[in-house]
């Protein structure tokens, strides 16, 4: 799925957020879950998994991701939250 992710696929051919940057996605799909679950959407609909909440930045010199992740704990919705640690240096 990642190789298939239009917000990477937008940003890669300069069409959206240029200038952006994002850490390295190595965590599942973030939307399209059934609630209370760790199901992707069993509904009639079945819906394709997506990385929907995102955290982009602007790079410089001083800015390294230490970590950027998802919380899959976190059920009470479709969506799972994400997160990212950040080392800026002036």
């Amino acid at each position: 799925l990642i190789r298939h992710d239009q917000l990477i696929n937008s940003m890669a051919e300069g069409r959206a957020f240029p200038g952006f940057a994002e850490g390295k996605i190595a965590f599942m799909p973030t939307f399209k879950f059934d609630k209370e679950s760790h199901s992707y959407d069993t509904s009639h609909k079945q819906r394709i998994p997506a990385w929907t909440d995102r955290i982009l930045f602007l790079p410089s010199n001083g800015i390294r991701v230490l970590d950027y992740q998802s919380v899959p704990e976190a059920q009470h919705s479709d969506h799972r939250p994400v997160y990212g640690s950040y080392r800026i240096s002036m």
